[in-house]
């Protein structure tokens, strides 16, 4: 089972992969946080092996650093980023999600 300290693990690995100049990585970077923004999802009913709290720790913590590659130079890895991040918001419902994305939005 993922646990909180499963989560806070993964965060430094994950931001480094996302912040990379290569798109291949950003990619993967991405599509995982895609799968884990699914298995996350408040609506399933499947099995719960993920903490939900701890998942969305670490997506706290790393949606800001998505917004922000957003408006980076790299065009490919803004699209990877930009399309996680509609999964991201599509399939998780907490609170501290919606405030990051109002701070950015404006």
């Amino acid at each position: 089972k993922f646990d909180a300290e499963t989560w806070r693990c993964l965060r430094l690995p994950l931001t480094g992969a996302i912040k990379d100049l290569r798109s291949q990585l950003v990619k993967e970077a991405c599509a995982l946080l895609s799968r884990i923004a699914e298995c996350l999802n408040d609506d399933d009913d499947g099995p719960n092996v993920l903490s939900k709290d701890g998942g969305r720790m670490l997506f706290r913590e790393l949606v800001p650093t998505l917004f922000e590659l957003l408006s980076s130079g790299n065009k490919i890895a803004a699209q990877y980023v930009d399309d996680c991040l509609a999964t991201i918001v599509a399939k998780c419902h907490f609170r501290h999600l919606v405030s990051i994305v109002a701070e950015y939005a404006s």
